[in-house]
């Protein structure tokens, strides 16, 4: 997300490592201006060793899910269409275009089946507009999830009340990790 760094991501990584998830936010590097064409060569580039950095920590590397938040969302999408080892993303305030990066439907379609959460505040009319147009063009699974308010990118999840909660329960669902219930006829 422009005028944001990694430390934006801190209370939902707190949260995602209390779930028993790993995660490694990570500032790419982008201009505050229209980039460069290579300098989202560079960010894809870094999504791909941040990848490389779970991998080496002990993450299941079929089980990676790409978060971003904003400009961020929209490199995310990229980074998934990039790699197709990864098993989906999570777009925050995604746009149309931000900074020359594209989300649109064709970006969208490219990820095939995987899942994919976009999750917007309804009164950050451009990324709310924009995942709106995106599910009616999504190939796969897409859940938009719309919250109440302006917060944009990482602020949506530190503003709202449950977007975190909500993402988390999102992911346990989409790789299954959710709560076993054990019955008479389960094995213990």
């Amino acid at each position: 997300m422009v005028a944001k760094d990694r430390y934006s991501w801190d209370a939902f990584a707190r949260e995602a490592q209390t779930a028993g998830y790993m995660s490694l936010a990570i500032d790419l590097p982008y201009a505050y201006e229209a980039p460069a064409p290579d300098e989202k060569e560079a960010a894809l580039a870094t999504l791909a060793i941040a990848k490389e950095v779970l991998i080496e920590r002990g993450a299941d590397p079929n089980d990676i899910v790409v978060i971003g938040a904003s400009l961020g969302a929209n490199l995310a999408a990229h980074f998934l269409n990039a790699d197709a080892a990864l098993f989906g993303a999570i777009l925050i305030s995604p746009g149309r275009e931000y900074r020359g990066v594209a989300c649109d439907g064709a970006v969208i379609r490219a990820a095939g089946r995987r899942p994919l959460l976009v999750m917007v505040a309804k009164g950050d009319s451009y990324a709310a507009a924009t995942a709106r147009s995106l599910r009616e063009e999504a190939a796969g699974l897409f859940e938009l999830r719309e919250y109440e308010g302006s917060a944009h990118g990482t602020d949506l999840l530190e503003r709202s009340e449950h977007a975190s909660a909500q993402a988390l329960v999102w992911l346990d669902q989409m790789l299954n990790r959710g709560p076993e219930t054990a019955t008479e006829d389960t094995p213990k």
